[in-house]
């Protein structure tokens, strides 16, 4: 049974979305949006505008951040920014612009250099692909905004068609579930690496960071192979890049590593691994091992998300191999401590990841935090 959202004000408040792209990080927003529009929370509306092109010189890293974030206006004068790209740096335009921004990968020691700006921004939370169920008209809409023409069907199809057939869709209700206890205490760990050298124009720097990302996904597959055999499953998917560099910590052969059998085989499991994404970010497989109820070992999160979730509570932190095999095994052996975080984590994504309640939050924090400060 779904269950709504509390509600912000005795009538819907007007929302505006303003839609810039149709990439996967912003559709929890979207899903969220049209979760709190259906319940009568808020009366969405919506314009769709083609986000400009970046200049020249901006990094490469940022070359794309401008689609990884949508705008909201609220009453007609309230605006609010959401910044779900994977890096810590700020739009400072549309920090300038906006009322409050909220912010994926949100780092308060790195935002000194805003000044007093740096009071408007906020930790917005975990970031994961999901659709929501049903036809939904405001994403037909922002089928347009897709690149190609064969993204731009398959947009639409998702948007029309409520079924999970052609093509595949994560929509909510496959991507939530409630802890399961009687799971064999079997770990896993799926990922992918990233071509360093795939685009020219990154720096060494960066380079750099995607072969270190690359090598600590090798090491977890190949610690936990070693020490824990048949209880671990994974590997790294298989592309052309990691079948030529990482043949050793391959998934095998017979894996279903698409979203569909990935989300299969997440329910299977009650200890998963996770480690940082590009940039430094908390990754989509940490907000779904959240959204699945599992007990969690991830390293050091770089980013402050809103609410209580914290180290030995929703997560056990890992910073090397040694440390990652102890903290597998001390979940495998202490039933209290991976139930009670596989509690931990649904509680917390049932009140901050869950798309109604993220979004829900950020508005009531941006209609108190104007209040108080007119």
């Amino acid at each position: 049974m779904e269950i709504k959202p509390q509600i912000v004000s005795s009538t819907p408040l007007p929302c505006l979305l303003t839609a810039r792209s149709n990439v996967g990080h912003v559709q929890q927003l979207y899903t969220g949006l049209l979760m709190l529009h259906r319940a009568g929370q808020i009366t969405l509306s919506q314009e769709v505008m083609p986000a400009p092109a970046t200049s020249n010189t901006v990094a490469q890293h940022l070359s794309t951040a401008h689609k990884d974030a949508i705008e909201l206006q609220i009453n007609s004068d309230i605006k609010l920014y959401y910044d779900v790209h994977d890096s810590w740096e700020i739009n400072k335009q549309k920090l300038e612009e906006c009322d409050c921004y909220f912010k994926r990968s949100y780092a308060p020691s790195l935002l000194g250099h805003l000044g007093p700006a740096s009071s408007k921004v906020s930790a917005l939370g975990l970031n994961y692909l999901v659709y929501p169920s049903g036809t939904d008209v405001f994403a037909v809409q922002r089928a347009r905004l897709r690149d190609s023409g064969g993204a731009r069907i398959r947009s639409s199809l998702r948007a029309l068609n409520p079924l999970n057939i052609v093509p595949f869709t994560p929509r909510l209700p496959l991507m939530e579930h409630p802890p399961n206890y009687h799971l064999p205490n079997k770990v896993l760990f799926i990922s992918q690496t990233y071509d360093p050298g795939a685009n020219r124009n990154r720096t060494k720097e960066k380079r750099d960071e995607i072969e270190q990302l690359n090598q600590s996904r090798a090491r977890i597959i190949r610690t936990l192979r070693k020490a824990i055999g048949e209880d671990f499953c994974g590997g790294l998917i298989r592309t052309e890049y990691s079948e030529e560099h990482f043949g050793d910590v391959l998934v095998p052969a017979n894996f279903n590593t698409s979203k569909r059998g990935y989300l299969n085989l997440l329910k299977s499991f009650p200890i998963c691994v996770t480690s940082t994404g590009l940039h430094g970010s908390s990754g989509w497989k940490l907000a779904e091992y959240v959204a699945f109820s599992k007990s969690i070992l991830t390293e050091k999160l770089n980013y402050e998300v809103p609410g209580l979730f914290s180290a030995d509570q929703n997560y056990l932190v890992y910073d090397d191999p040694i440390s990652l095999l102890e903290g597998v095994r001390r979940l495998q052996a202490d039933k209290k401590l991976r139930q009670g975080i596989m509690q931990n984590n649904f509680d917390y994504y049932h009140s901050h990841v869950r798309p109604d309640k993220l979004m829900l939050n950020t508005i009531r924090y941006a209609l108190s935090r104007l209040s108080n400060n007119p």
